[in-house]
């Protein structure tokens, strides 16, 4: 059986497993300059009302309505006067708004950062120095100091990042020397005193002497980022001690340490040459040392690089330019760590024999080439880095980088023989030589025609020809015009044609070959008679006229023609 409790009952189960708890701000926070956070752990309830007291509770103001499971609110005060007491009320309510839990917390407006200022001590004998500071908070109390130190009164950097306030101030001195300290300090709202910047004056000048030598300074000076090999490196330094140190300048190698100099003043210069390896400078060091005492070693990384390679060059171009204007071309340059300058084109030309400079090219100016002449161009790119390295230019055995074939007009073809005009018997061989010159003929690229109706159309007699040959031929025996056409096509696709001079005539042949009986006329249409004429006299009857040969051959050859000569007999009376 199944049992129902009453609703009062159920409301006072909910309410007694209703909690709220404030985590931040704990007791004695205040608000300082930013946002503060308000955090809260709450369980029973629907949501949670944030409100602000000015009067010790007697007026309340509300902030924000947050459901109960944030637990997170950022509470803006940057209205709230420094020095105003607060009082903070958190209330978590059911879903009907009956308030289950409430909590409050009494708050100082807290936005004036603690005054802290070093006194003492002005000398020191030992690195381990116990400071002498005056630091207060009215507001919230102080919660850290912190101090600066600095050598020349103008570079500041931290010596003690935070100290907690109750207990002594100690601070490690690097060196001897004069030393400014600046001190600061935080309080519990947040508040922080500003630390000293370039041109702030030290609130402390303190003398720290040690039994140790102290290295103040060790720099190089350099005549370019990126070095060259035998570029002068000076080094220089100072040493604060009593005079009696032993200062000892080094270089590291391979083998160790190398000395550089020895028996050098407390402040000084000294110059070497880079060395001759690529790569980065050797690390220096120096030594400063009390005789059978304590010493100070300082070692320094010059910041650059000697750079003693050449750069690496790559040069790429099409392997075939049959269009006007320019080639570009791709270059491919590397060189660490000076980079590149500058390029160099070189071009050895189809009709030179040496190499000539062609151009030279800012480092992001486009690779371009305009070739003055068809033919195969070898090309050579050189390179300078920002170190003044250059790399090789090339010498006359040396094989392009990069070739390019550049075509850009037709082949040209010739005839050498037949020049036209002459005589042909049909069956005999006839010899047809020519000649054909571009940039790029590949090994077989002409075509032999020949035409019997001026050139509207021709057939095609000899392919795969030389650009320079001769075929023999024989003589078709159809008499009359016959016209020779010679065709060339270079690798660029370009086409160049020869035409004979003027056509070759093949002569009427033997009776094997004879030309066709032309057909017989059409009879005339019919016609009506013409008139009478008056009769014709008889003709007068021919008589035989004798003729004299001048030359006849001493044998006929069959189905070849005959040639006579005679003299042309007197008219007959």
């Amino acid at each position: 059986m199944r049992r129902f409790l009453p609703a009062s009952v159920l409301l006072l189960l909910g309410a007694s497993t209703a909690r709220l708890e404030l985590v931040s701000p704990q007791a004695g926070d205040a608000l300082g300059r930013g946002d503060r956070m308000v955090a809260w752990t709450a369980t029973g309830g629907g949501h949670v009302l944030l409100a602000m007291s000015r009067d010790a509770g007697a007026t309340w103001q509300e902030l924000a309505t947050r459901p109960a499971s944030d637990g997170l609110w950022f509470w803006d005060a940057k209205d709230l006067p420094d020095g105003a007491s607060v009082r903070l009320r958190l209330e978590l309510k059911a879903e009907d708004g009956k308030v289950l839990e409430s909590v409050t917390r009494d708050l100082l407006v807290d936005r004036t950062p603690p005054v802290a200022r070093l006194t003492g001590p002005v000398r020191a004998d030992a690195a381990l120095v116990e400071l002498e500071i005056q630091a207060a908070d009215a507001a919230s109390g102080l919660a850290g100091l912190s101090v600066w130190a600095t050598q020349d009164g103008k570079t500041w950097a931290m010596a003690i990042p935070s100290a907690a306030p109750d207990k002594p101030l100690e601070w490690t001195a690097p060196h001897r020397g004069r030393w400014g300290l600046y001190a600061s300090g935080r309080d519990r709202a947040g508040n922080e005193g500003a630390p000293p910047g370039e041109g702030s004056e030290p609130q402390l000048w303190m003398q720290v002497r040690t039994p140790e030598p102290w290295i103040s300074r060790l720099d190089a000076a350099l005549p370019a980022p990126i070095l060259r090999p035998g570029d002068p490196v000076t080094v220089s330094w100072a040493v604060e001690g009593d005079g009696k140190e032993r200062i000892r300048l080094e270089r590291h190698t391979a083998k160790g340490w190398e000395p550089l100099a020895e028996g050098l003043p407390a402040r000084g210069e000294f110059s070497w040459k880079a060395p001759a390896d690529h790569g980065p400078l050797p690390e220096i060091r120096l030594t400063a040392q009390v005789p059978d005492g304590p010493a100070d070693i300082r070692e320094f990384w010059p910041p650059s690089w000697v750079d003693a390679m050449a750069p690496e060059v790559a040069l790429s171009a099409p392997a075939l330019w049959e269009k006007p204007g320019a080639v570009d071309l791709e270059a491919r340059l590397e060189d660490v760590p000076a980079g590149i300058r500058r390029t160099f084109l070189w071009g050895l030309s189809p009709s030179g024999r040496v190499w000539e400079r062609l151009g030279e090219f800012k480092v992001m100016d486009p690779l371009r080439f305009t070739p003055d002449l068809d033919g195969r161009w070898g090309l050579w790119l050189q390179a300078e880095d920002n170190a003044g390295n250059l790399s090789a230019p090339p010498k006359p055995t040396d094989r392009p980088m990069a070739q390019l074939l550049v075509d850009r007009a037709p082949p040209q073809a010739a005839f050498r023989a037949p020049l036209g005009g002459g005589e042909l018997a049909p069956g005999e061989r006839l010899r047809v030589s020519w000649t054909a010159t571009d940039a790029s003929l590949p090994s077989r690229p002409a075509a032999l025609f020949s035409s019997r109706d001026a050139g509207a159309s021709w057939e095609l007699l000899f392919d795969g020809l030389p650009a320079e040959g001769e075929v023999s031929w024989e003589i078709p025996q159809e008499p009359g015009p016959l016209w020779l056409r010679l065709a060339v096509l270079d690798v660029a696709g370009h086409r160049g044609e020869a035409l004979l001079e003027s056509p070759l005539s093949v002569r009427l042949g033997g009776e094997a070959r004879r030309l066709p009986e032309p057909p017989p006329p059409e009879p005339p249409p019919a016609r009506a008679e013409p008139p009478a004429h008056p009769a014709l006299p008889e003709p007068v009857p021919s008589r035989p006229v004798p003729i004299r040969f001048l030359s006849l051959p001493a044998t006929v050859q069959g189905g070849k023609p005959l040639a006579l000569r005679w003299d042309p007999p007197a008219t007959p009376q």
